[in-house]
């Protein structure tokens, strides 16, 4: 499976940048945040929430219109990172507990991508290059690894992980695809491809 190193930051910070028509910002941080961000106008908007924790980081870029990106983040070491390139693509991240790493990355028109990860140490990643993908992802436990590739036009993804060191890595390469997967237990491992169009599977491993 992949692996990624990420640095060793100290205090809890959130950086924003936005290219586009205009950006919304919305934060809200614990005593010991410190945060980067512009208003510029009223067509893109960012929401970064942390209520809780220490350690927590937050790195968000846009260029486009009226794209939405939502980050909740309670626990501590927490890193959310969100890429848009592109017209209303929407991101929410949703992330508690110790040391998980979630990342985004957008390029296209009205993507979605709604992420879920709770627990230690967990990993996920989601790259979506097109129009109209969709990804639900929920991860829940310690230790586990989440990758989601789409490329194309209305791709859909529907992944659930839970348990200790699994891992999940999906590629949706063409248009109109549908995946649901569901993962569960200890040391399980699902790499899943659809290369064309129109294709429908449902996996469910370790349940």
């Amino acid at each position: 499976m992949k692996t990624m190193n990420t640095p060793q930051l100290l205090g809890s910070f959130a950086i924003i940048s936005a290219i586009g028509a205009g950006l919304v910002l919305t934060e809200h941080q614990g005593p010991t945040g410190m945060a980067n961000g512009q208003d510029l106008s009223s067509y893109d908007e960012l929401n970064y929430d942390e209520f809780s924790g220490q350690g927590n980081h937050a790195v968000i870029h846009h260029e486009g219109q009226n794209n939405n990106v939502d980050i909740y983040q309670g626990g501590d070491q927490l890193t959310a990172v969100a890429y848009q390139y592109g017209d209303e693509n929407d991101i929410q991240i949703s992330q508690g507990g110790y040391d998980n790493l979630a990342t985004i990355y957008q390029s296209g028109d009205a993507n979605t991508a709604h992420l879920d990860q709770y627990g230690e140490e967990n990993f996920l990643a989601v790259e979506q290059v097109g129009d109209d993908n969709y990804a639900d992802i929920s991860s829940h436990g310690v230790g586990n690894e989440t990758y989601l590739a789409q490329y194309g036009v209305a791709n859909e993804a529907h992944i659930a992980q839970a348990g200790e060191f699994n891992a999940i890595d999906v590629t949706q390469d063409g248009n109109n695809n549908f995946v649901d997967i569901q993962q569960g237990s200890h040391g399980n491992d699902v790499d899943f491809s659809q290369v064309g169009n129109n294709m429908t599977a449902y996996i469910t491993n370790g349940i």
